[in-house]
């Protein structure tokens, strides 16, 4: 890091590395690759005159973790109506020998 420095043998970091530091925690959080993040870090070190790239790049992200979002919740709708079928056929059988034995 750019304002890191050994003092005494302990690196001393300044407030901009420690938010460098919780940028790229943050990128992997939301799922970024390590070349996504080194490129993403960067940019940002190039400065204000990436800021469209960058907020580019963090669309895309979105975008896509939207799309994961929908298709997982669609694999959910799909699982919960098995499980209202097999629910459903179980309580028929059920009533049915309640039939049969009255």
């Amino acid at each position: 890091m750019r304002g890191s420095k050994k003092v005494m043998g302990v690196w001393q970091y300044d407030d901009e590395d420690i938010s460098r530091l919780s940028t790229i925690m943050t990128l992997h959080d939301v799922g970024f690759t390590n070349d996504e993040v080194e490129n993403y870090m960067r940019l940002l070190l190039e400065g204000e005159n990436t800021e469209q790239e960058r907020l580019e790049i963090i669309r895309r992200h979105r975008d896509s973790t939207l799309d994961e979002i929908h298709f997982k919740q669609a694999q959910l709708d799909r699982l919960d109506y098995l499980r209202y079928k097999i629910q459903k056929a179980g309580q028929q059988k059920t009533n049915k020998l309640q039939e049969v034995s009255s």
